[in-house]
């Protein structure tokens, strides 16, 4: 095992890149943006297994789908949709 020491000054350095960190992390809306990406998702009928593939792996639909859910998590006031 390797142990490194940090000095306090580095210490409360890092502690206070944390906390920053933190605050960005609430800021932009933390856990329940993960929860909420995952609700849209799944309202659209992508499944888990789904999430990690590259946009170009999906048919033209799913990709329009994709961007129908970037559309909803941006959150607009209005949003006017044209039906094929």
């Amino acid at each position: 095992k390797r142990i490194l020491k940090a000095s306090e000054e580095e210490s409360a350095e890092a502690a206070e890149e944390l906390v920053a960190a933190q605050n960005e992390w609430d800021l932009v809306g933390g856990n329940s943006k993960d929860s909420k990406i995952t609700r849209v998702l799944g309202g659209l009928g992508f499944v888990p297994e789904d999430y990690n593939k590259s946009c170009a792996e999906f048919s033209g639909g799913w990709q329009m789908r994709i961007g129908l859910a970037k559309l909803l998590l941006s959150e607009p006031d209005l949003l006017l949709l044209d039906a094929p």
